[in-house]
């Protein structure tokens, strides 16, 4: 079986072919993340309008670098949801009308699931079951992976998203906050980026994370810990990144 997956939850439009026997065949993704840049964040209004520009051309750049045409098509799935109302339907109208116009089905994924499973389609995907830290917009849970379709929520956040956002909003997120690789950034990627560059050992915090089952805590407190005496480091910091 053939299928067409389309994401656009948020600010990235992605695509890519799965083949039921040969596994992933091609996939292609666009970020808004330069767009973003000059509005301090994304704009939902501007993410959407965007990907109406990038859907049509990614899909045929993955059947081209597939080698596979529209006629092999056996269904397409799409994000449903959570995510920007706009961004989705945008997803949603795109694979929604490919798969009429071909007569195959058109699958709804719920967002977070989608993320549940992804380990699957690694080299060494893992076996059932298996734990799975789900970071993604404004969820941040510990959950149970038994099987498809079976999941168990071990824990979960009192903040909105996770610690990259409690530290930004220490910083007003949205501003720049450091140059890296050769291109300012800002907000949580920026200190994602920066913690490629990190020393563990170089933070203390002031108390330990409650991991219990059943958890639900806080990032927030400790965002003045790993803020204290690094801000005007990560406003000049010039790095190269070990990955290139």
């Amino acid at each position: 079986m053939l299928i067409l997956g389309v994401e656009s939850s948020c600010d990235e439009t992605g695509l890519a072919l799965y083949d039921s026997e040969a596994g992933l065949l091609a996939h292609a993704l666009h970020s808004q993340v330069a767009m973003n840049q000059e509005y301090g964040g994304v704009v939902p209004e501007l993410a959407s309008r965007d990907h109406i520009r990038r859907v049509v051309p990614l899909a045929r750049e993955v059947f081209a670098l597939a080698g596979r045409d529209l006629a092999g098509l056996d269904a397409v799935a799409y994000t449903e949801g959570p995510g920007l109302a706009g961004a989705l339907l945008v997803g949603a109208a795109f694979a929604k009308s490919l798969a009429f116009a071909l007569g195959v089905p058109a699958v709804g994924i719920h967002h977070l699931e989608g993320h549940l499973l992804s380990p699957l389609l690694s080299k060494r995907p893992p076996d059932f079951p298996f734990v799975a830290l789900l970071v993604s917009g404004g969820h941040t849970q510990l959950m149970r992976v038994t099987g498809v379709g079976r999941y168990e929520l071990l824990g979960e956040t009192l903040d909105d998203a996770a610690l990259a956002e409690a530290i930004a909003a220490e910083l007003a997120a949205g501003r720049i906050v450091g140059h890296f690789w050769g291109r300012a950034e800002f907000g949580p990627r920026a200190l994602g980026h920066r913690s490629i560059l990190g020393d563990p050992r170089d933070v203390t915090m002031q108390r330990r994370m409650n991991v219990a089952i059943k958890f639900r805590e806080s990032f927030r407190p400790f965002a003045p810990a790993v803020m204290a005496g690094r801000q005007s480091e990560w406003f000049d910091l010039q790095a190269e990144s070990p990955y290139m």
